[in-house]
């Protein structure tokens, strides 16, 4: 199973909490807020499967919700799933 992400950026309380877990997936950008890193939060590029964990673990500790996962490209729209 291919897995996506992106943050969905007006719920990113910009905590970090994700870029602890997955930095190498997440990161804060120029505007304060959680992005991924890959597709410039987009969710377009499928995450290798070594970070599956990492993104998971990140998506369950947000406290806000805002990290997205799915099976399908988001093409920049977080309501894709």
């Amino acid at each position: 199973m291919v897995k996506y992400t992106m943050i969905q950026k007006e719920l990113c309380a910009a905590c970090a909490s994700c870029v602890w877990v997955a930095p190498d997936i997440y990161q804060i950008d120029d505007n304060g807020t959680a992005a991924c890193v890959l597709d410039e939060n987009k969710g377009i590029i499928e995450i290798p499967e070594q970070y599956y964990e990492d993104i998971e673990t990140a998506q369950a500790n947000c406290p806000t919700g805002a990290i997205k996962i799915g099976e399908k490209p988001f093409k920049g729209n977080p309501q894709m799933i």
